[in-house]
């Protein structure tokens, strides 16, 4: 999950950072003038989910799946596309909530006509798919639950509170 990002060019950091490769060798930049992340360790979701079921705790994986609602709705409401989002890929889990681990095909959504509910039902295209494959009686939970929250105008605000990262420097 993301704690910061740094997509432009700034002067007020004035620092530089340093980080290690997987060989172990120090790498140091100029934070004002280098593109970078922040983020925290995510679990990926795909095993997260698949021990919640296989530990027997469906309501627990219903609740993670309500968690991908609000995070598909919230992504939808900041016009935020990406191709690449789906239970195997670039999705994580931190303390319980949903997060993204990677921003390489983040786009500005260019779908403006389409509802909330259609952005988020196409986002969720590759979870459908994964779903079908594992556990397809979730398959409706997750489509009632998309339709509910997308329809909820304060659906959000509870959302808000559980997060542990969130989107407001992406874009």
């Amino acid at each position: 999950g993301f704690i910061y990002l740094h997509l432009n060019p700034t002067s007020h950091l004035q620092t530089t950072l340093s980080c290690y490769d997987k060989l172990n060798i120090k790498h140091t930049f100029d934070a004002d003038t280098t593109i970078f992340a922040i983020q925290k360790k995510a679990a990926p979701f795909s095993p997260y989910f698949k021990q919640l079921l296989s530990d027997g705790k469906i309501e627990e994986a219903k609740k993670m799946l309500t968690q991908f609602c609000f995070f598909l709705k919230e992504r939808a409401e900041k016009q935020i596309r990406d191709p690449d989002i789906g239970p195997r890929f670039n999705v994580g889990v931190i303390d319980g909530s949903i997060v993204t681990f990677d921003v390489d095909q983040f786009r500005k959504s260019s779908h403006l006509h389409l509802s909330i509910e259609k952005h988020m039902l196409e986002d969720a295209g590759e979870m459908f798919y994964w779903l079908k494959s594992k556990t397809p009686n979730l398959v409706g939970f997750l489509k009632e639950e998309i339709s509910k929250v997308a329809n909820d105008p304060n659906a959000l605000n509870e959302y808000e509170k559980t997060k542990s990262c969130d989107l407001k420097e992406t874009l």
